[in-house]
Formats: C-alpha cells, structure tokens, sequence
C-alpha cells in the first residue's frame, strides 16, 4: 500500500511555523521534519515536498481474521 508523506523544511535563516491540526509549530533555521498529513498553512521560508512510499501493513492495517467453526 502507498502512503503520503510531507518533508518540510526551512533552509532561510529565521523561524518558520506552519499549522498542524489547529496548533502552530515552529521549524528552526536548518530544521527538516516529515509528517504523514499536510500542514494547513506554512510561512513562505518553510519548502514543503510530497512524496508516496511503499508501506507494508502495520498491525493497525490488518482486519481481524474471523474464525470458521466446523
């Protein structure tokens, strides 16, 4: 399965913050985080990348199996 992910990063020489889930965080001068959602709004220093990976299935991802009784 692929999934999404956002690189951020900020290569200027000041403070970046960019909008999360209705908090603002700061990403310092030099800083690089990658997040699986993409930020609501983000400060002009701060370059946001997309790409899509290949994941395998997590335990979160499997549907339960159900048991057959004979």
């Amino acid at each position: 399965m692929k999934q999404t992910f956002y690189i951020l990063k900020n290569n200027s020489g000041s403070d970046g913050t960019y909008l999360l889930s209705g908090e603002y965080l700061t990403l310092y001068p030099g800083d690089e985080v990658t997040l699986k959602q993409r930020p609501t709004n983000i400060t002009s220093n701060i370059i946001v990348s997309m790409y899509r990976k290949e994941v395998g299935e997590t335990i979160l991802n499997l549907k339960p199996k159900t048991k057959v009784e004979k």
